[in-house]
This record gives structure tokens, sequence and C-alpha cells, in this order.
């Protein structure tokens, strides 16, 4: 977080492993820099979007269909 501050460059992490608990998920992360007209950055936003259902269906899916038609 703290080099999207000093950046101010939007940084994004695809298919990232979070541990929640007891319980692992799969998750797309986005670290976006907050800014003010006046001050220029002035916090940081992450925002997580969980693939865990859309990863797990896309494993159902390609064990019983071919892999390239399941893409």
């Amino acid at each position: 977080m703290q080099e999207v501050f000093t950046s101010a460059e939007l940084r994004q992490f695809m298919d990232v492993e979070l541990q929640l608990g007891d319980q692992l998920t799969s998750a797309n992360l986005t670290l976006q820099p907050l800014r003010d007209p006046r001050l220029g950055v002035i916090g940081t936003m992450l925002m997580v979007e969980d693939i865990s259902e859309e990863k797990r269906m896309k494993g159902l899916i390609t064990r019983y269909m071919d892999p390239n038609i399941a893409e």
C-alpha cells in the first residue's frame, strides 16, 4: 500500500490466494491511490474481488469438457 501511496500508480494482482480464517480464498486485488485535487494523494483504496466460486466452476467444467471450449 505504501508503494501505491508514494508512486500514485494503480497496482493490480490477479488470482491471489488469501487466508481468511481457516479458509483459502482466491481473489483479484486492486490498489488505487485516492487523490484530492489540492492535496494530491491522500490515501490508498484496496478492492478485493472474490473469484473463488468462478475458479471452482471453471475447474469443474474443465473436468467434463475440452479445456479449450471451457475457456
